[in-house]
């Protein structure tokens, strides 16, 4: 999985737009194939039920020239077959799938992209039929650049991750919509809780909850008193409960499935910080929107992943016991 900014993350692009009619779609159809009568930008957008709509990119002469490159990919290299492609305002998504051994690093593939894209943008904006006068002034002094310098990858290991990631690639225009569009619970903000520092992401407003229950479930707990805990912190969940913890034993993220199913609010504890671009994945990120989930760490952000140790472990489940309490 390739990721790619524009430089100083220029929304050029694309415009973020949603169908606004509520009729229903089949999944199966494409966006292009559609009757769409009625485009809108998002910024003009009051409807607060995002389910019902169907946002997308409208790709600017940039994002086309963009889109027509990364498909030529595959005539460049055969061994390259490209799985989903997504262009966003500032950034692009993509999964490439190496069938054969390339004769060159994958670094190399994506730096000769990187280059013909700018050439090309750089070609139509000198002849006027892109771009502005600031970005023409910009080639003329030899510091126009369409791209942030290198890129993000991901291997991607078996079918599962592999269709989780095409789910995520695709589902961006959605996503992009709910954090800009309609959900006021994506920005990042800093607290102090019982004197410790943290950064969250979600509503807050969940910190003020009446009743705020620490999950806990431990690992030597059998199969039935398991299933005991889960049906009592979900019952008590549903009576107003918000459930607290950092979801680390496979009983404790057996209740997090399930209160995220169900609607009942979350306060899960994380094991590092937020990076400048972070938003919750998958079911966190609806519920994130719905204002039923808020996400505390009281680490920095870190690149690397955290090996969960005894002791990083009780310090999560202790300040979820300080939440729980206050």
């Amino acid at each position: 999985m390739i990721t790619i900014a524009t430089e100083g993350r220029r929304p050029v692009l694309g415009v973020l737009s949603v169908n606004s009619i509520s009729s229903q779609v089949d999944e199966k159809d494409d966006m292009r194939s559609l009757d769409v009568k009625h485009i809108v930008n998002v910024s003009n957008n009051n409807d607060s039920q995002y389910k019902n709509v169907i946002p997308f990119v409208s790709l600017t002469t940039i994002g086309k020239i963009v889109t027509y490159h990364w498909k030529d990919i595959s005539v460049r290299y055969p061994q390259i077959k490209s799985l989903v492609f997504q262009v966003m305002p500032d950034h692009i998504h993509g999964i490439l799938f190496v069938e054969e051994e390339l004769s060159v690093h994958i670094g190399q593939v994506i730096g000769a992209f990187k280059f013909a894209t700018t050439k090309s943008v750089m070609s139509q904006t000198l002849t006027g039929r892109v771009g502005t006068i600031i970005d023409r002034q910009r080639i003329a002094d030899g510091c126009y650049r369409l791209w942030e310098k290198s890129y993000n990858d991901l291997v991607l290991y078996g079918k599962k991750q592999l269709d989780h990631m095409i789910s995520y690639v695709k589902d961006n225009p959605r996503r992009l919509y709910i954090k800009k569009a309609v959900s006021p619970y994506f920005q990042r903000s800093n607290g102090c809780i019982n004197g410790r520092v943290v950064t969250m992401i979600g509503n807050k407003g969940l910190l003020e909850s009446e009743s705020r229950l620490f999950v806990k479930c431990s690992r030597k707990m059998n199969d039935a008193e398991v299933q005991q805990a889960i049906r009592r912190f979900i019952d008590l969940g549903h009576l107003g409960a918000v459930l607290v913890s950092p979801f680390i034993s496979p009983g404790e993220r057996d209740v997090e499935k399930k209160a995220l199913q169900e609607g009942i609010g979350v306060i899960k504890i994380m094991s590092k910080g937020f990076s400048e671009y972070y938003k919750p994945g998958g079911v966190l990120f609806d519920a994130c929107a719905e204002g039923r989930l808020l996400l505390v760490s009281q680490y920095d952000y870190s690149s690397r992943k955290r090996t969960l140790t005894r002791v990083l472990c009780e310090e999560m489940n202790g300040l979820a016991r300080i939440i729980a309490s206050e």
